[in-house]
């Protein structure tokens, strides 16, 4: 036979984690809300040349660590909830054979609750 002490321990220790089952799946239903000032980036690449239709480049938005691969014929990559400023939007996994007008970075600026935009065009031999 258990003790007032002992069932009084076990129930406490039952609707402990009871509640923390409810806290943790509460929790893992919220969802993300974007920050308020957030904005967007849009990168567009249109590529030429022989080939080109299989071709994917990667595409990197520093410093926010946002990235992905892009498709080289007529590729649009987009980066939501971006905090307003500035930004370096790279294009990396270049073959050799091709080359970007104006080279493989551009500076843009993120403005609150705004998109901004950037296209690549890509020259393949």
């Amino acid at each position: 036979m258990m003790s007032a002490v002992h069932l009084a321990t076990r129930a406490l220790r039952v609707l402990s984690a009871a509640c923390l089952l409810v806290c943790g799946i509460g929790c893992a239903t919220s969802t993300a809300t974007a920050p308020a000032a957030a904005g967007r980036v849009t990168v567009g690449v249109t590529t030429t040349g022989p080939r080109v239709e299989s071709m994917e480049f990667a595409v990197a938005i520093e410093p926010a660590g946002r990235g992905g691969r892009i498709k080289a014929d007529a590729g649009v990559f987009s980066a939501p909830d971006l905090p307003a400023g500035d930004y370096i939007v790279r294009l990396d996994d270049m073959p050799d054979r091709c080359r970007v007008k104006g080279g493989v970075e551009r500076k843009i600026s993120v403005s609150p609750r705004r998109s901004a935009s950037v296209r690549f065009d890509v020259i393949c031999n």
